[in-house]
């Protein structure tokens, strides 16, 4: 659980399965400005609320994202990424037909 009452907030949304209403607080432009842990922990949440409403694309372009930065340093967040990482590839490949799947 993150320390910031913003963050805090958007888990709250999402532990009650309502990821449209926490993907639009995680988007609010004034978050944009966090930093650090924080940063890291939005784009996560970010990436789950598109994955739970979802939006498979979009969860793992944030994903790419966080990757990209190279910012993941704690040691939960890090399993909790890999762990979204890998239902986004079975969502793929359900949502795949044929030999693709």
């Amino acid at each position: 659980m993150s320390a910031r009452p913003e963050l805090e907030g958007i888990e709250r949304l999402l532990r009650a399965g309502d990821p449209l209403p926490a993907y639009d607080a995680a988007s609010e432009p004034d978050l944009d400005a966090l930093e650090g842990a924080d940063r890291v922990r939005l784009h996560y949440l970010r990436a789950l609320a598109l994955a739970r409403a979802g939006a498979t694309g979009r969860a793992t372009e944030e994903l790419a994202v966080l990757a990209a930065s190279g910012e993941v340093v704690d040691p939960r967040l890090a399993e909790d990424v890999a762990a979204l990482e890998g239902r986004l590839h079975k969502d793929r490949a359900l949502q795949s037909e044929g030999a693709a799947r």
